[in-house]
Parts: C-alpha cells; structure tokens; sequence
C-alpha cells in the first residue's frame, strides 16, 4: 500500500516508531508503540503492515492519519457516542454507519460515554469478554484514526457498589479487562491525567 504525500507543512508521514515492550502475549492483545519527537498541530499518516494471518484485522484500504496537539485556543473537533450496547436491541449496520460518519470528521479525539461494555448484563460477569473484543473491533474503525476515551456507563461494571478493587469483584474484573483491551494513556510529556493505576 502507498501513503500519500503531504499535502502541506503540517502533515508528515511516519516512518520509524519504538515499539514498547508488551508483558502479555496473546493474540487479541493491545499492542503499544512510544512515538516521540513528533511535532505539534500536525497531522501524521501511517499504516501497520499485517502478515496476512489475521482474516479479522482491521482493514487497510487506506493508511490511517492522527493529528498530534493542537496550540492553546486553536479549534479542534471531537466526536460523541452512547449506549452502543451490542446486545438483541442493537442495528449493527447502523453502529457502523454511525462510526464511519464519525470517521470522516477527523477527529482530534472521540469520545465514548459508556454502556458499551455491558458486563453487568452477563451471569457470569467474566463472560463479557466477548463483548470487549466484539468492541475494541467495532471502535477500532475509528481508533485507528482518532484516539478513542471511554467514559464507564451504569452497564459497564466497574462501579464501587460491585466490589471496588477488591479482586475477583465484577468492578475489578471489569476495570481490568477494559484496561488490558482499551488502554488509556498515563501521564507524560503529552497526556495528564491520573497516576493511580486502577483507573
């Protein structure tokens, strides 16, 4: 596949990246790349190039862009979604129109604000893995274009009243789960944020 040009000063290809040490191997894992030295207000183009073994990978028809920090008072567009649930009273051809509409704002960032996960509708709340796979597939439509932030809905099980963090609690099993499929980013140079691990 071929990256584009930039059309302009403020857009570059990137080449190079540092991947960071992954202490799980497992297919379906999250896999996370350090890119530093990147400028601000620019807008990055990239692929991931795939062995071919993975039928369900994300498609690559088009490389994938994301835009690194805008200045202070510059504009900036976001996007906003609900209640996406996965369960018997969900359209998912009208799930992935919505992402794709999503998709073509080019988004700074987009924003999830929960019953998205859904572990509380589950028996056994461990069982909603599925459901955290099925979802890091259907986000990822967007996610490779725009950083994805989940907001937890009532649905989502993590809050105190299903056990904290306590372990093997639904709250701690969930909050764990979303972490290892949905990676939030830590404090650095770039993000700020909470430096307590559980959230």
């Amino acid at each position: 596949m071929r990256i584009p040009k930039p059309s302009s000063p403020t857009e570059k290809t990137l080449t190079h990246s540092r991947k960071k040490p992954s202490t799980e191997n497992f297919k379906g894992a999250p896999t996370e790349w350090i890119l530093d030295g990147l400028s601000p207000d620019t807008r990055y183009f990239y692929e991931v190039p795939s062995n071919g073994a993975d039928q369900n990978a994300l498609p690559t028809k088009v490389p994938h862009s994301f835009v690194t920090a805008r200045p202070l008072g510059a504009a900036f567009t976001f996007t906003v979604q609900a209640g996406s649930h996965l369960d018997v009273g969900t359209d998912i051809e009208a799930y992935q129109k919505s992402l794709a509409h999503a998709l073509t704002a080019k988004a700074d960032f987009h924003s999830d604000l929960g019953d998205t996960l859904m572990t509380d509708k589950y028996l056994r709340f461990t069982d909603a893995t599925a459901h955290y796979v099925a979802q890091r597939y259907y986000l990822g439509l967007i996610g490779a274009d725009a950083p994805i932030f989940l907001v937890q809905g009532n649905h989502d099980g993590e809050q105190p009243a299903r056990g904290g963090g306590e372990p093997g609690s639904m709250a701690h099993w969930s909050n764990q789960t979303r972490r290892k499929y949905f990676p939030a980013p830590r404090p650095n140079n770039f993000y700020s944020g909470s430096e307590r691990a559980d959230e």
